[in-house]
């Protein structure tokens, strides 16, 4: 049975690290493309919802749904927006630290460990490398630990925002269906009033 040691443990901390990191990247190319969708989408809603047929809305079925589909629609970009908005604010994440920290910590014990007198030339480069990877380890680990939960919550908003979005793509699709309905059963936009009776003096 193979066992994990503590170079492999620190190997995949390190992935771990690169990982989350990639995840996010991720995270912001697909916005881009979610905006675009939103746009393409208030674009075709605004359109097909710029007839007024309010007059015969609760009066008549598929009236009722072109005014539910219009709301739904914007309700559901709206949401899409926010919570995309949200996931993509700047926030920060945990790093392990500079090159020249962890090289200046790493002549400070050598030092310390000089002053003792009590190791080798080699037994004290020994000592400092498996402090460094311990050291190293450990702050891989913390940082882990941190961005794997940030990312998760940014996880979590873009796909809320996904969700909104395909309310809304079904919320559109029905609107569109339900204009071509009543243009096809012939309602005006407006109800004209009849006009004045007039009546001629003799």
């Amino acid at each position: 049975m193979n066992i994990m040691d503590t170079g492999g443990f620190q190997q995949f901390c390190y992935e771990e690290y690169k990982r989350t990191h990639s995840s996010v990247d991720d995270i912001y190319r697909r916005y881009p493309l979610h905006v675009t969708v939103v746009v393409v989408l208030a674009t075709v809603t605004v359109k097909l919802g710029s007839n007024s047929y309010w007059g015969h809305f609760l009066a008549r079925v598929d009236v009722t749904l072109y005014y539910l589909a219009i709301m739904s629609a914007l309700c559901s970009l709206t949401l899409a927006t926010a919570f995309m908005m949200f996931g993509i604010l700047p926030r920060t994440f945990e790093q392990i630290g500079s090159t020249l920290s962890y090289h200046r910590w790493r002549e400070s014990y050598r030092a310390q460990l000089q002053q003792l007198n009590q190791y080798s030339e080699d037994e004290t480069d020994q000592i400092v490398a498996r402090a460094t990877a311990s050291t190293i380890t450990q702050r891989l680990a913390e940082a882990v630990d941190g961005n794997s939960k940030e990312l998760r919550g940014r996880l979590r908003l873009v796909n809320w925002s996904t969700y909104s979005l395909c309310v809304a793509v079904i919320a559109v699709a029905i609107l569109a269906l339900t204009s071509w309905i009543i243009s096809f059963r012939g309602l005006t936009h407006a109800t004209a009033a009849p006009p004045a009776a007039t009546s001629s003096a003799k």
